[in-house]
């Protein structure tokens, strides 16, 4: 009993990874946001210019630190005499002889100094009034610089959906070819008996059997090549979307997706769409905005500068050796005057730069407007591309069940039954491949509108 429970322990895994997985298209997209490079990297670069932004905000608080300072000088930079304090006078001259004569017999010296050296510690506050708009327009950049990163992200999340999405249907319509060649090995077996059963009766030939016979072996090797086709692009997909796999398990992990639903271009597309509406355009338009933003940044160094502050702390001015705690208050106020003849040529020069971006976005947003109509021509070219395949599928199809009853009844040859059947299945092959293409056109058409 314990020898049977060991090997249920064993087996029963085994037989529950032999189960077929089905994986559906939203699946894969939902890994592909969360494991793909590009998508992960999009969204960093949105949570560092969100920080950027949060940054810029501290420019309209006070700039407070702690501040220390000292000083020496070679010689003092006070020094007061009798001449300075009396001026001078007759008796002010006379006074002054008099302090002379007496500091020298005294060892005095005739005059005070002081400020040789000096020292403090503090706190300081800078509180900017007026920079000339430098931090409002900080500001506001930082601001556009969330709304880009966010736009790029959207439209890296855009194209990586778009990738994944074609890479799926790739794998989905070899699904659905591999089924019509299993269709068809069933139809050839049967041929196969019919074949032998009219050869015993003296109405078929040799060679009719003989070419039945390759034609499956043709059909076995599409298969073999069509399986190995469809491990690679399965790799291939679970690579990108970070899907965990492996070699042995790929014939296991089926897309479960399917061509059968396909709406008409008429039922996809509803108004006018125009490139305003793409964030591509959105992009360009913020640059624009950027640039213009960027020339009163700019400008704004050049202007008049005030700001206020106050300090407070313990310090030895005077180098005397007294110490003590005090405060001041005080105002700058900083004007370029170098500058001033420079402001005519950095206006010119950021002028020039706004000019550039227009004429980008001017040019782009015509060329936007060409993608989204290429689009739209390509999503009803397909769509009628498929209503052809599908009329071509409807004739091969009463095609071979016309030859069918024929060869049964001795009427066509096995090599016109054959090329009815190689006509059918290469028909439904292009009718699948139409259908992938209608669903990628679908999927870039739905992506430049912003839908999911």
């Amino acid at each position: 009993m314990k020898i049977l429970n060991v090997l249920a322990a064993v087996m029963l895994p085994l037989a529950l990874s032999a189960q077929p997985r089905g994986i559906r298209l939203e699946e894969c997209l939902e890994s592909a946001e969360s494991n793909d490079m590009t998508a992960r990297n999009s969204h960093l670069d949105v949570l560092s210019a969100k920080e950027v932004r949060s940054e810029a905000l501290w420019g309209y608080f006070p700039n407070v630190g702690i501040v220390s300072w000292g000083y020496g000088a070679i010689n003092p930079l006070v020094k007061i005499t009798s001449h300075d304090v009396l001026g001078n006078s007759d008796a002010a001259n006379n006074l002054n002889e008099q302090i002379k004569a007496y500091t020298y017999e005294n060892g005095i010296k005739p005059y005070y100094e002081t400020a040789k050296y000096g020292y403090g510690i503090g706190v300081g506050a800078v509180q900017p009034v007026y920079m000339g708009g430098v931090i409002v327009n900080g500001n506001r950049l930082a601001e556009l610089g969330v709304q880009a990163s966010q736009i790029k992200e959207r439209i890296n999340l855009r194209d990586m959906r778009d990738t994944v999405e074609s890479k799926y249907w790739r794998i989905v319509a070899l699904q659905e070819k591999e089924i019509t060649l299993k269709d068809a090995s069933k139809l050839l077996d049967e041929v196969e008996k019919d074949v032998l059963s009219a050869s015993g009766a003296g109405l078929a030939t040799e060679s009719d059997l003989l070419n039945v016979r390759l034609r499956k072996k043709e059909l076995e090797a599409g298969m073999l090549k069509l399986r190995n086709g469809l491990k690679l692009l399965k790799m291939d997909l679970f690579n990108t979307v970070g899907l965990p796999y492996s070699y042995l398990s790929l014939k296991d992990m089926e897309l479960t997706d399917r061509l059968d639903t396909l709406s008409s271009p008429q039922e996809i597309m509803s108004g006018e769409d125009a490139a305003s509406a793409l964030d591509e355009s959105r992009l360009l338009a913020l640059n624009v905005e950027s640039a213009r933003l960027k020339k009163k940044l700019e400008m704004g160094k050049l202007k008049p500068q005030v700001a206020i502050g106050a300090n407070y702390g313990y310090n030895d001015l005077l180098g005397q050796n007294r110490p003590q705690f005090n405060g001041i208050a005080y105002a700058t106020v900083r004007i370029p005057l170098s500058a001033l003849g420079k402001i005519g040529i950095a206006s010119r020069k950021m002028d020039y730069q706004i000019e550039k971006a227009r004429n980008e976005q001017e040019f782009l947003d015509k060329q936007l407007d060409l993608k989204f109509d290429m689009s739209r021509l390509e999503l009803e070219s397909a769509w009628e591309q498929l209503g052809v395949s599908r009329e071509s599928v409807i004739v091969a199809e009463d095609a071979l069940k016309h030859i069918r009853s024929n060869f049964e009844a001795g009427l066509a040859t096995s090599s016109e039954f054959l090329q009815a059947e190689y006509s059918l299945r290469t028909e439904r092959e292009k009718m699948i491949d139409r259908m992938i293409e209608y669903r990628n056109a679908v999927s870039i058409y739905k992506s430049l509108r912003g839908e999911e």
